[in-house]
C-alpha cells in the first residue's frame, strides 16, 4: 500500500455506549436574594451622607430642591435601605454596611431581594454531584445497562450549599443563574425516588499528537450541552470511561484470524503477522483513506447502528438485485457476543427484511 502523510484532524467513530448512573431525586424548596438597585435619588442621597460624613434635612431640601414632606419621605426610604441611619440632628449618617459597599467592584448602592423557588434537586451516586436531567428518558434509555455502585447516604442539604453554582447551571431560571443569586433559607428538602442519568460516551480512532500511532480518544456525546458539561466537571465522565475499561471483557466466539479464513478475506490477511492481527495498521490506513480494496467490498469499523455504517451497508444492500439467480440467498449477521452491542441512548434500528439474524 502506498504511504501518505497522516492527517493528525481524522477521526472515525467507532462506537457509543450509554451507561445509566443512579442518581437520587429530591424535592427542594429554598429562598434565595439577588441584588437590585436602588432609584437614583436614593443613591444620591446616601453617597452624599458618605462623602459628607453625615447630611442634615437643611441640605437635602436645597441639593434636591424638596418641601418638608419630600424630604421625609426620601429620609425613610433611604433608611430602609440599611445603608444610613437617623442622626441626632434628624439628618443622615453613614454606617458600617454603606463602607463595607465601597469594596465591592460595582461600587453600588444594591439592595437584597428575597425570592422563593421550589424545584427538583438531582445528586449522583458516584461523585455526589448535583446534575440536570431535563425530561422523563424512561423510554429512551428502557434497557440501558445501568452503573453498579453502592448507594450511599447523603446529606442532601450540605451538598445543596456546597454546590449552589452547580445547581444554578442546572436549572432554567434566569434569575437564579445570576451570579448574585445567593442561598438565604432551606424550607423543606425530602427525597422523591431514584432515577438514572444517561452518560453517552463516544469512542474514535484518532492520531496521536505526533501523528504517528493511533489512539481511542473518548468523549461526552454532544459535549456542550449544559448537562453535559456538569457530567463532565463532576469527574463522571471519567468514572464511567473507568467503569467500562475495568470490566471483563466476554470471550470471542471466533477470533479474526478464524473470521478472516471462513470468509477467505484476502485483504484484511494482508494485516495479520505472527503475533496476530496489527489493528493499529489497518486503523492508520483507514485515518489516512489509505486503503484501496476492491469496489464491491465495504470496510467498516464499529458497529452497524452507528450512523455511517448503516449508510454504507444500506447502500450495500439496495444495490443487491436479490431476484436475479445466484442472489437469493440470503445475508447472514451474527449478532455480537458483547454486552455493551447495541446498548446506547435513543438507538433505533431498521432491521432490513434481508438479514437472518442466528444465535
Amino acid at each position: 500500500m502506498s504511504s501518505i502523510i497522516n492527517d493528525v484532524n481524522a477521526s472515525i467513530l467507532f462506537d457509543v455506549i450509554t451507561i445509566l448512573v443512579p442518581v437520587r431525586k429530591f424535592k427542594i424548596d429554598f429562598e434565595f436574594t439577588t441584588k437590585t438597585t436602588v432609584p437614583a435619588i436614593i443613591e444620591t442621597t446616601i453617597n452624599l451622607a458618605g462623602i459628607l460624613g453625615d447630611i442634615n434635612r437643611e441640605e437635602i431640601i436645597a441639593y434636591f430642591g424638596l418641601n418638608d414632606r419630600e424630604c421625609d419621605v426620601l429620609i425613610n426610604d433611604a433608611i430602609k435601605t440599611g445603608y444610613v441611619s437617623l442622626n441626632n440632628e434628624g439628618g443622615l449618617s453613614v454606617n458600617s454596611k454603606y463602607h463595607e459597599s465601597k469594596k465591592n467592584v460595582h461600587n453600588r448602592i444594591l439592595l437584597d431581594e428575597f425570592e422563593n423557588h421550589f424545584g427538583n434537586l438531582f445528586i449522583d451516586c458516584v461523585t455526589y454531584s448535583i446534575h440536570a436531567i431535563e425530561k422523563d428518558n424512561t423510554f429512551i434509555t428502557r434497557g440501558l445497562k445501568v452503573l453498579d455502585v453502592e448507594l450511599k447516604d447523603v446529606v442532601p442539604q450540605d451538598i445543596f450549599v456546597e454546590q449552589f453554582q452547580r445547581y444554578k447551571d442546572s436549572v432554567n431560571r434566569s434569575v437564579l443563574q445570576s451570579g448574585a443569586a445567593r442561598i438565604y433559607k432551606i424550607n423543606r428538602c425530602e427525597y422523591d425516588r431514584i432515577e438514572y442519568l444517561p452518560v453517552s460516551i463516544s469512542f474514535s480512532l484518532k492520531h496521536d499528537m505526533d501523528g504517528s500511532k493511533v489512539k481511542v480518544d473518548c468523549d461526552l456525546t454532544d459535549s456542550n450541552s449544559y448537562a453535559n458539561r456538569l457530567v463532565k466537571t463532576s469527574g463522571l465522565m471519567l468514572k464511567v470511561i473507568d467503569y467500562l475499561n475495568d470490566r471483563q471483557a466476554p470471550s470471542s466466539s471466533m477470533s479474526i484470524e478464524s473470521f478472516i479464513n471462513y470468509f477467505k478475506d484476502d485483504f484484511l490477511k494482508e494485516y495479520m503477522y505472527k503475533d496476530g492481527f496489527n489493528f493499529e495498521n489497518y486503523a492508520s490506513d483507514k485515518l489516512n483513506n489509505n486503503i484501496k480494496s476492491n469496489l464491491d467490498e465495504v470496510s467498516i469499523i464499529g458497529p452497524i447502528y452507528l450512523e455511517n455504517n448503516r449508510n454504507l451497508f444500506h447502500e450495500f444492500i439496495s444495490d443487491i438485485d436479490f431476484e436475479e439467480k445466484g442472489n437469493n440467498k440470503p445475508i447472514i449477521w451474527k449478532p455480537s457476543n458483547e454486552d455493551f452491542w447495541g446498548i446506547r441512548a435513543n438507538l433505533r434500528l431498521k432491521l432490513l427484511k434481508y438479514i437472518i439474524i442466528i444465535a
